[in-house]
């Protein structure tokens, strides 16, 4: 696992600066990209084809993480796994039936965090 590129989906300001000093500190990981909903999301998507892996928050303004898993799967581009978050744990079935990779509930750990990109990337092989 190295060289991979995150997409951050995540809509509150405080978490994605968290999320994102997390995700940087997994081992392989070169570069998180943060956006604020899934529209910006996919604008990126669209515009660069190196994101190795998606972490999303379920609820998001604009466009929520199902709608994005939708539009992936219609682009063709849901071969790049998709970590759903949430703090409502409740949604685990409903994201994994959407077509979600992986499910972690708020609040993440760096452990957890780590573990699902290690399992995410190890798909891309």
């Amino acid at each position: 696992m190295k060289d991979l590129r995150i997409l951050l989906l995540e809509p509150n300001a405080a978490a994605k600066k968290l999320e994102t000093i997390m995700l940087s500190k997994i081992p392989g990981v070169k570069e998180v990209l943060a956006m604020p909903n899934g529209i910006a999301g996919l604008k990126i998507l669209y515009e660069d084809y190196g994101i190795s892996l998606i972490v999303s928050c379920v609820h998001m303004p604009l466009m929520n993480g199902f709608e994005l898993i939708r539009n992936l799967a219609d682009s063709g581009m849901l071969s790049i796994p998709v970590i759903m978050i949430s703090n409502d744990i409740s949604m685990h079935e409903q994201v994994m039936q959407a077509g979600a990779y992986e499910f972690l509930t708020k609040p993440l750990s760096q452990d957890r965090l780590a573990e699902a990109i290690e399992r995410a990337a190890s798909m891309l092989l």
